[in-house]
């Protein structure tokens, strides 16, 4: 019988990120109900709560959109969490890389690898990301802490470099370069709109005070050993 405590891992927009949370925690069973009698708690959750369209090194103390659904999510999970004297601690993360990712990434990788993603000539611009297993080592550093704290690779990586190295994990697929006016045609307004924007935030107050050391998610892809045990 499995006496392990109950950790509760609250991740209902990334729920591809249990298995991670299960290897660096083997010393507890994994939980996702709110109901459940969890001795400590993490929530991953999202820095789209930010009232932050574009810009670079967006913090906690951005502003938030005040009736974003997410804060529904965080509230119940603050709320479980109080109902057992529990720190509720809060991770708010930006696209999130690793085994069954979605969002931008998932359609990033599935574009490349239908040959279908272009680099855009003469544009740069850079987004936040984080892999994974980067969020559950975070939450191993502040657990407990109660607070509500941004996760980054703390690299900021182009569009064009995380694409190059999402590549590199595809039998190095090769991504062809086209102009502007191509590629308004070729993507979307919401894809285009993104792939030519500029939005970060920062992981300092993390890595500052819970000595947190994140490694660049375009680094990981591009040298991570993987094998039968990797996720």
């Amino acid at each position: 019988m499995n006496n392990l405590p109950l950790f509760l891992l609250y991740s209902p927009m990334a729920p591809f990120v249990r298995p991670y949370f299960e290897r660096q925690f083997p010393d507890y069973t994994i939980t996702e109900r709110l109901d459940s009698d969890f001795k400590t708690a993490v929530m991953v959750s999202g820095t789209d709560v930010y009232n932050a369209a574009s810009g670079t090194g967006h913090d906690e103390n951005t502003a938030i959109l005040p009736r974003h659904s997410i804060l529904r999510l965080e509230d119940n999970f603050i709320r479980a969490c109080r109902q057992r004297n529990i720190a509720p601690t809060i991770l708010r993360c930006p696209h999130i890389i690793g085994t069954g990712m979605t969002g931008l990434p998932r359609e990033m990788v599935n574009k490349i690898h239908r040959g279908t993603f272009f680099h855009i000539k003469g544009v740069e611009e850079h987004l936040s990301v984080v892999h994974a297993s980067d969020i559950a080592l975070a939450a191993s550093c502040c657990m407990n802490s109660g607070k509500t704290l941004i996760v980054t690779d703390g690299a900021d990586p182009s569009y064009s470099e995380l694409a190059e190295a999402l590549a590199f994990r595809l039998d190095q697929k090769r991504i062809f370069t086209i102009g502007e006016r191509w590629a308004r045609w070729r993507y979307n307004s919401a894809l285009y709109n993104t792939l030519t924007n500029t939005l970060t935030f920062s992981s300092r107050r993390l890595q500052d005070e819970f000595g947190f050391t994140p490694t660049p998610v375009c680094r990981y892809l591009t040298t991570h050993i993987y094998n039968d045990e990797s996720l």
